[in-house]
């Protein structure tokens, strides 16, 4: 077997749990209880731990080197100002003999490479200074103002001119930073805690009990199911007469982290999964109601056509 020193246990206690040690937490963690330990959420924890340890130095080593290549950039270019500034002023050149080269080699880097230089810079400058995501972190990616186009990419490396990210198919994804500068990034790994929006129709003609017991029930789930939810608001947003149901909005706080999909969407399918059970022992069915049809006629010897509706 291994043994784990008291001080790595604690170190990791706090890590996982965000909260400093003290001697009071040391005595509540040590302490002699009846029941043994359970290994696997024991051995879960500790390796989410050291996960985590991984993806913050590995993070930290990718800003690095961003760093230090715009660090050379403007070191090169400063440079260069200053051997200019020293070939004018101080050997007493003509400056017009150095602006004719000068203008003609930028404008020729500018030719070849169009906004090639601008566009690095600006998307170094973007991952450097806002640090939208680390590498690990679960994102979102969509256009402003519209629905996600690129959803839980996981980010894999991040250097000065691109990121690499891996899509949830296990495909390598690449981005330039300039391009993410220009969209919207939702970071799932650092946002709190997720709402979930899951709509449910009654039908209409379900009583007045059965659609206040249905409410009840979901909530009652949810309360029950602490490990998943957190809470739970139900609102009847409207009622659609051509299709005859109401709209139930079910707003479900989950309790598991937004970059654990897996666990969010689980936690959905079961309570979807326990709504539509209820629904069928409750009898509440849904069933589209009639559609009036117009039947258009002519009477015999050859009078105007006549109109009337039938159900089907």
């Amino acid at each position: 077997g291994v043994t784990i020193g008291r001080d790595r246990l604690l170190g990791w206690s706090a890590a996982r749990t965000g909260v400093e040690r003290d001697a009071a937490g040391e005595q509540a963690l040590f302490r002699l209880v009846d029941e043994a330990l359970d290994r696997e959420l024991f051995v879960s924890s500790i390796e989410r731990v050291y996960k985590e340890s991984r993806l913050v130095t590995a993070s930290v080593a990718a800003f690095d080197s961003i760093n230090a290549q715009l660090f050379q950039v403007c070191v090169s270019l400063w440079a260069a100002a200053l051997f200019l500034a020293f070939a004018v002023v101080w050997q007493g050149s003509d400056i017009a003999v150095w602006v004719i080269p000068t203008v003609s080699v930028l404008a020729s880097i500018l030719f070849v490479f169009g906004r090639a230089p601008g566009d690095v810079l600006s998307g170094g400058v973007y991952t450097l200074l806002l640090r939208p995501f680390d590498i690990g972190d679960r994102v979102v990616i969509s256009q402003p103002g519209m629905q996600p186009t690129l959803s839980s990419l996981i980010v894999r490396q991040i250097d000065v001119v691109r990121t690499h990210f891996i899509t949830v198919h296990g495909e390598l994804l690449l981005i330039e930073n300039h391009l993410l500068r220009n969209m919207s990034v939702t970071n799932l790994s650092r946002s709190g805690e997720l709402t979930l929006t899951v709509q449910v129709q009654v039908p209409s003609a379900t009583p007045s009990q059965k659609v206040t017991e249905l409410a009840d029930a979901i909530r009652m789930y949810c309360n029950e199911r602490e490990a998943d939810w957190i809470g739970v608001d139900l609102l009847f947003s409207s009622t659609d007469f051509s299709s005859g149901h109401l709209n139930l909005d079910i707003w479900a706080t989950c309790r598991h982290p937004a970059q654990d999909i897996m666990l969010v969407f689980g936690a959905k399918s079961s309570l979807l999964l326990f709504i539509h059970a209820y629904m069928q022992s409750a009898n509440i069915e849904y069933v589209k109601p009639l559609n009036p049809i117009r039947i258009e006629g002519r009477i015999e010897g050859g009078a105007a056509p006549i109109g009337g509706t039938s159900p089907v």
